[in-house]
């Protein structure tokens, strides 16, 4: 079979009758040069283009030198006879097995000298194709993996733990009855605050560390989340309420201040209007006093013209009368 080609070597499989009866392997029912093993995470074709002489397990490198050291003269001999045949033939090519030797110790050296995290990873698809997801395929791989037994031992279990100081550190707003006490009693402030918020089957008290049922971290934590928003909206109400209150103060202020500018201004009018009222009816009393007066000088005037015609008259008729009187007496005389 060594000197065989990949063809007869899958034929002789084909034509094995412990292999045909074997329930992992499976044949192709048409002319195709593989075959497939099924496995237990999925089954596995492979193509059989230079199986052999990738698959070909030569004598070892490693061995033969193992061999050249040993203090057995009759097998000294036959493998320096193997390896100066090997010299004077060509080349030997490293076995498969050789290489991943090798690899595997680049690898471990590699490992060695760095602080791994390993990421388990699955095919979204078997078609390797992009935004396309099979949850089933995807199920197949982590229960194959063993994630999901994991997941569910962890389930069963505590998977979750914390050391006292760290807990009281983060979640010292639990339980703020106790003021300090997660900073000199971190463990009875742990138990207090569990107590509090979970149900005592969800979480167990050891001696340096404490232990959490799968859920009750996340459930700590959205309630230490809750907590804090909720302080936070009162830091805001009352900062608000405080830059609300500066503000009508600040407000409050200037109102006074333009209520007193708008009194003043308005007091300033009115002693002006009162002062310009106050000369108005002075000027119009002195006005008016002069129009009385020159009035008063017309009318006393006309008066006195009148009072001197009058006096003038009643002279002019007694001074007639007394010229008649005169004249009769001289004619009563003659």
């Amino acid at each position: 079979m060594g000197r065989g080609s990949d063809i007869d070597w899958l034929n002789q499989m084909s034509n094995c009758p412990k292999l045909k009866k074997a329930s992992h392997l499976q044949m192709p029912k048409i002319r195709d040069p593989s075959f497939m093993i099924k496995h237990f995470a999925a089954d596995v074709s492979y193509k059989i283009d230079g199986f052999l002489e990738k698959n070909k397990d030569t004598v070892n490198e490693q061995l033969l030198g193992v061999f050249e050291r040993t203090k057995f003269e009759f097998l000294k001999e036959v493998i320096k006879n193997v390896l100066e045949t090997s010299q004077n033939g060509s080349k030997r090519k490293k076995t498969v097995a050789f290489q991943f030797r090798d690899s595997l110790s680049e690898l471990i050296t590699v490992l060695s000298s760095t602080r791994p995290h390993y990421v388990r990873c699955i095919k979204p698809n078997d078609e390797k194709e992009r935004f396309y997801f099979e949850p089933k395929r995807a199920i197949q791989q982590l229960r194959a993996c063993g994630v999901l037994e994991t997941v569910r031992i962890s389930a069963a279990g505590y998977p979750s733990r914390w050391d006292y100081k760290e807990f009281g550190t983060r979640y010292r707003v639990l339980y703020p009855e106790g003021k300090n006490i997660w900073k000199t009693k971190p463990k009875e402030f742990a138990k207090y605050s569990c107590e509090k918020w979970l149900e005592m089957e969800k979480f167990a008290l050891g001696k340096t560390k404490m232990f959490f049922r799968v859920g009750q971290v996340a459930r700590l934590e959205k309630i230490r989340q809750d907590i804090l928003n909720e302080s936070a909206i009162r830091i805001q109400k009352i900062w608000k309420g405080y830059q609300a209150k500066k503000k009508y103060q600040k407000l409050l202020e200037s109102i006074k201040i333009i209520q007193a500018s708008t009194k003043a201004f308005l007091a300033f009018r009115r002693i002006k209007y009162l002062q310009m009222q106050r000369a108005v009816i002075l000027l119009q009393k002195t006005i008016r006093g002069y129009l009385v007066r020159k009035k008063y000088e017309k009318i006393k005037n006309a008066v006195v013209a009148i009072q001197a015609a009058f006096k003038a008259r009643e002279i002019r008729k007694k001074v007639l009368k007394a010229k008649y009187e005169k004249s009769a007496i001289i004619i009563q005389k003659y």
